[in-house]
């Protein structure tokens, strides 16, 4: 209810996995179902925004552009050094 798939329609998105991680520890811990949104999930979407990529997120970034052809064989050498 309010999850969000991935283009390939079948995995959840980033935000979604972390309403959904609520969902589940709330459903664990009262152990009993969640039928409704929980009350301020929608904050999930705030949790680490604000922290710096490491430094394998950013070459995770990286090789999906240069894999996707965003970004030249040049570019992605020049910014993986960096």
């Amino acid at each position: 209810m309010g999850l969000t798939p991935n283009p390939d329609g079948i995995h959840l998105n980033a935000v979604s996995q972390r309403i959904f991680g609520l969902r589940y520890f709330e459903a664990y811990n009262k152990r009993e179902h969640i039928l409704e949104p929980l009350e301020g999930e929608e904050n999930a979407i705030n949790i680490d925004s604000e922290r710096p990529l490491t430094k394998t997120e950013k070459t995770a970034i990286l090789e999906k552009q240069f894999s996707g052809g965003e970004i030249s064989l040049e570019e992605y050498q020049s910014q993986l050094m960096s």
